[in-house]
């Protein structure tokens, strides 16, 4: 096979375009391999959000606590629930777990801003996903897909 100049050129640019997503889950891999208390690793979570309301959002969020506001919060409870799917496997320091969350803008109504929060798990065979929608003036929490509304009923039910 022979290559053209022009080919040459983009051997860099393909390796470089290649490199930094496997280097970000690496990365991201690595961050949750590096802690054996798993409550840990979860105040290291990559999550750089534009603006302080996504921050609060997500603080909303993790830190829920139910009704009654006792007992373990929200993120907790799903971490636990996800190492019980695994449980001869230490999930959250496997090298192909990935880890997702976002905060994302949706309406404004009235002045309030209501913020989507997606929190993503990815394992070697499984993908989970929960999606909340967040008033952060009022801290209301909405349930939107049925993996969310599972684990706000666990977190309700059982503290």
């Amino acid at each position: 096979m022979i290559l053209d100049t022009k080919d040459v050129n983009l051997i860099p640019k393909i390796a470089i375009g290649v490199s930094i997503p496997v280097m970000i889950i690496v990365g991201l891999s690595f961050g949750l391999q590096m802690y054996d208390n798993d409550k840990e690793w979860s105040k290291t979570l990559p999550v750089n959000f534009d603006i302080r309301e996504q921050k609060i959002a997500w603080n909303i969020i993790k830190s829920y606590k139910g009704a009654d506001d006792e007992g373990s919060n929200l993120f907790d409870t799903i971490i636990t629930q996800i190492e019980n799917a695994y449980p001869n496997e230490k999930i959250l320091q496997h090298r192909d777990t990935i880890l997702e969350i976002s905060v994302l803008y949706i309406q404004e109504q009235n002045d309030v801003g209501f913020y989507e929060v997606k929190f993503t798990f990815q394992t070697y065979d499984d993908v989970r996903e929960y999606i909340w929608n967040v008033n952060i003036e009022t801290e209301e929490i909405i349930s939107i897909n049925d993996g969310a509304r599972k684990m706000m009923n666990i977190v309700d039910s059982y503290n």
